[in-house]
């Protein structure tokens, strides 16, 4: 699945009727190649993990480089969970981070991603990252 397919994909699958603000984002690690990215996803009637969750975040692997992805998700400034995703091209990891599966309006959310050598690599690259108030939870 190419850059493109994920955020169309990310942003049809997050525009539900009972939304009323689509706090969905996306970030990707910073070239060359752009091969990973986390989403958050403000789905609104639940996750693809299943339950009620309306908030949750993907994690993907966009390059056959032999590289991992890390992210990390934050709410509020405190950090929630880090994922990693060594699958290879165009793969991605599930993860439900949020108190509740929610998160609140006026939350303020954290994302940062980067490409790795191993999930314990101690010199990530490539890193990027984008934080935001939630509008409407």
């Amino acid at each position: 699945m190419t850059m493109a397919a994920v955020v169309a994909v990310v942003v049809a699958s997050a525009s539900p009727a009972t939304a009323a603000t689509d706090d969905s984002r996306i970030v990707r690690t910073d070239p060359p190649g752009y091969c990973g990215a986390i989403s958050f996803v403000d789905y609104g009637d639940g996750w693809p993990g299943g339950g009620n969750n309306d908030d949750y975040v993907e994690v993907w692997d966009l390059c056959p480089d032999h590289d991992g992805v890390k992210a990390w998700v934050w709410l509020d400034g405190t950090l929630l969970h880090e994922y990693y995703n060594p699958h290879g091209v165009d793969t991605r990891v599930l993860g439900d981070p949020f108190p509740n599966g929610d998160v609140k309006k006026g939350d303020y959310v954290g994302l940062k991603v980067c490409i790795v050598d191993g999930e314990n690599d101690p010199t990530p690259s490539a890193c990027n990252h984008l934080s935001f108030t939630s509008q409407d939870g």
